[in-house]
């Protein structure tokens, strides 16, 4: 793999058996496709179980040195978590816990109890103990 330069760029032949791709060796997910007709610059990186492919731009619209310093930006901000998306509408724990004990066939009463206080956080009177001397628990 070697370092994408100008001139390495300038010398890569158009492919005629589908797309090339070219990896550097000095940032990470810096690479040059070339295709049939044209040369393009990504970067890519895997978030999240997923590749994420980011076009940077054509060659030689975009020189390597400004495609290199972009691959560069992109890392940064996909290491500070850009990229990643919070799932909407993925249900909570509790929401699946309420869904799946609402079932009619499940097992029995003592397998949803048991279900229940093994998922559910204890609730703050059952953890303390509390009287009419200690009204706070704090004995």
């Amino acid at each position: 793999m070697p370092k994408l330069t100008e001139t390495y760029a300038r010398k890569l032949h158009q492919s005629n058996a589908g797309t090339q791709k070219h990896w550097d060796t000095e940032v990470k997910g810096f690479v040059l496709f070339v295709g049939k007709r044209s040369k393009t610059w990504y970067f890519q990186k895997d978030v999240g179980g997923q590749t994420k492919r980011i076009l940077i731009g054509r060659y030689p619209t975009i020189s390597a040195q400004a495609a290199r310093q972009s691959a560069l930006e992109l890392s940064l901000e996909m290491g500070r978590g850009a990229g990643k998306h919070v799932q909407i509408g993925v249900p909570t724990l509790k929401a699946a816990m309420d869904t799946y004990l609402a079932r009619p066939k499940l097992r029995s009463e003592a397998h949803k109890e048991g279900l229940r206080q093994q998922f559910e956080p204890p609730r703050v009177s059952e953890r303390v103990k509390l009287s009419e001397d200690d009204p706070y628990g704090i004995e």
